[in-house]
């Protein structure tokens, strides 16, 4: 996941199932101005194939995209 950041913020990204459940949390703290890349790996969690949700939380604005994990190994 890349971002830039104009000005110092706080950021909370978060992935959550169709349900809203939270399943993991990838990164929530305090960034400088910048460029950036968090990482998601699914294999690490061992998700079930199906769709999910990533948040991008900045200060006070909210972001979402619908992500897709088409295989697991892990049924």
């Amino acid at each position: 996941i890349r971002y830039i950041l104009p000005n110092l913020a706080h950021i909370k990204i978060s992935v959550v199932d169709m349900l809203g459940r939270d399943i993991t949390t990838l990164l929530n703290k305090n960034l400088d101005i910048g460029e950036y890349n968090t990482y998601f790996d699914a294999a690490i969690l061992k998700t079930r194939p199906g769709m999910y949700i990533v948040v991008f939380m900045m200060d006070d604005k909210v972001m979402s995209r619908k992500i897709v994990q088409l295989d697991s190994i892990y049924y």
